[in-house]
């Protein structure tokens, strides 16, 4: 459970940094 977990976090950290790096306007 704990290393889903992880992979989950790191989708979610790509994820985030996609967004960040190219915002919806």
């Amino acid at each position: 459970a704990k290393t889903t977990k992880k992979i989950v976090l790191r989708l979610q950290c790509q994820s985030c940094k996609h967004v960040s790096q190219h915002p919806i306007k």
